[in-house]
């Protein structure tokens, strides 16, 4: 790439120069640097500019191969180790973060109204020993089994915030198993 913008800068420079006249009819030859200084100062600040350029965009190229080759030595370096490897990262990253609707789905098969008496209580499952004080504490008024179970929105207001509040959002929590 460097090749390219700096050829091209050649080309271009040398283009820019051929297309001047060395002399104008009636200047002797003892002249031309008069000429070219007065006929040459807008190309050559014109290719000035583009030398400025290319060096500008040599830079910026040559900066993003550092970073992506210092990204490459951080993931090198992680493998060795016992971090996370690049096959769990993609586990991670498909067992976490899931929308509403998955866990609805996952916890409940959707169903709002679930209680099956084994302490977790609507479609997101949640423990119902702890509902009362989570729904104290995201401002949604006092719990109320029979209330609670045939509100969805309450159950959804409710699992965004303890989303945010125990996750940090829903592309945090997981998708499968316990909240």
């Amino acid at each position: 790439m460097k090749f390219l913008v700096i050829a091209t800068t050649l080309v271009i420079g040398v283009a820019t120069l051929f297309a001047l006249p060395v002399m104008s009819p009636g200047l002797s030859a003892t002249e031309p640097a008069a000429q070219i200084k007065e006929l040459g100062s807008p190309v050559l600040s014109e290719h000035k500019s583009s030398l400025e350029l290319s060096d500008r965009l040599i830079a910026e190229h040559e900066a993003a191969l550092a970073e992506a080759e210092a990204e490459a030595a951080l993931l090198a370096a992680a493998e060795s180790s016992n971090e996370l490897t690049y096959a769990q990262l993609q586990v991670y990253i498909l067992t976490y973060g899931c929308t509403p609707e998955q866990r609805l789905q996952v916890k409940s098969g959707g169903d709002y109204g679930a209680y099956t008496g084994n302490g977790y209580v609507g479609g997101y499952q949640f423990a119902e020993k702890y509902i009362a004080g989570w729904m104290d504490q995201a401002g949604l008024g006092e719990y109320n089994r029979d209330e609670f179970l045939a509100n969805p929105g309450l159950q959804d207001q409710l699992a965004d915030w303890y989303a945010d509040n125990r996750w940090g959002g829903w592309d945090n929590v997981p998708s499968t198993g316990g909240w």
